[in-house]
């Protein structure tokens, strides 16, 4: 097995699907969004908005495209972005990447792929009355239901193909994609000196992101700055009295149905046994999710998210919107490629 140690990996935030899976987040420090904002050029010394519950109208918001019945979140297209948009960066990145191998005598299969966004994370459970009775709390994809091309190892999130990606592959082929520690460069944050990422330039990988995504760094920057956010305003949401009376009719809704549950999260975490999801998880999933509609809890709890992002972001004024150029250039670069 080749020793992972010894190559370059950017420091990029964990995605989504690994900060909320099972609800188990990755927080990081405030100072270092702090510093990290700096650094991208987002106003942080703003004064952030006073979003009460009062002055904030959740039903001006969009239907989310993710999460059946609740509200779009203002962090969406950072979190989870769309799928095709991947796709195109993966197949110009893999295409770069397979050229430079070939110059250095390594075949490199389209297979290795550099997916950089998070699964759909279930931030509320099942919401869907349809996808429960399939699926109960399982996601698709742990039941072999994907809309990928192919089947490939999870990777880290940093974009760098994971060493499970790669296991079996020789250390002269790693080498030549990833690079080693001895060639590492490190892209720091002009403002704060942060370090954002560490990479070999003049390694395959390197060479296809700085050529197709030269503001990959500062991107990285501001998706772990998202995801920092994502996390921190959903936990924040779980002592919103608002969402907190949410759950108890949630809870006697349950009830009702013969579930005894405190919260959403005590049905969506208990232990379901099986490889397949068995017929007393399917009939709890089903409940669950006609108690959210039934209750109004998906809107409700989507609603408060969506208010608590919204304050956070009011801090750092053309954050998304900085995010969204990158993203642009970053597809348009790709589809000249492709």
């Amino acid at each position: 097995m080749v020793d992972s140690t010894k190559f370059a990996v950017p420091n990029q935030g964990f995605p989504l699907k690994r900060m909320i899976k099972r609800r188990q987040l990755a927080i990081g420090g405030a100072l270092a969004i702090a510093s990290l904002l700096a650094g991208c050029g987002v106003d942080s010394g703003a004064k952030e908005d006073d979003l009460s519950s009062e002055s904030f109208d959740p039903t001006q918001l969009l239907p989310s495209t993710l999460f059946p019945g609740t509200y779009a979140l203002p962090l969406d297209g950072i979190v989870a972005p769309a799928t095709e948009d991947d796709h195109v960066r993966e197949r110009a990145i893999a295409q770069h990447v397979a050229k430079c191998m070939a110059e250095e005598g390594f075949e490199f299969s389209s297979n290795n792929t550099y997916t950089q966004t998070a699964t759909k994370s279930y931030y509320y459970g099942i919401t869907s009355v349809q996808e429960a009775a399939v699926y109960g709390y399982r996601r698709p994809v742990e039941l072999g239901v994907d809309n990928r091309d192919d089947e490939t190892p999870e990777e880290d999130g940093s974009g760098v193909p994971s060493e499970e990606a790669m296991n079996g592959d020789s250390e002269e082929f790693v080498l030549a994609l990833n690079g080693d520690q001895d060639d590492w460069v490190q892209v720091k944050d002009e403002t704060s000196g942060a370090v954002v990422a560490n990479y070999d330039p003049n390694a395959c990988w390197g060479k296809a992101m700085d050529e197709l995504q030269p503001k990959w760094g500062q991107r990285y920057a501001l998706e772990s700055i998202a995801y920092q956010i994502a996390g921190d305003t959903y936990l924040e949401s779980l002592n919103s009295q608002v969402v907190i009376d949410g759950f108890a009719a949630w809870s006697t809704c349950m009830d009702t149905k013969g579930f005894d549950f405190a919260n959403p999260d005590a049905a969506y975490l208990s232990v379901w046994v099986g490889e397949v999801p068995g017929q007393e998880e399917i009939k709890t999933a089903v409940a669950d999710a006609e108690c959210k509609e039934s209750t109004g809890l998906n809107k409700i709890w989507s609603g408060e998210i969506a208010r608590l992002q919204t304050a956070a972001l009011n801090k750092y004024p053309g954050f998304v919107e900085q995010w969204n150029e990158i993203l642009q250039a970053d597809l348009d670069a790709a589809r000249a490629a492709n």
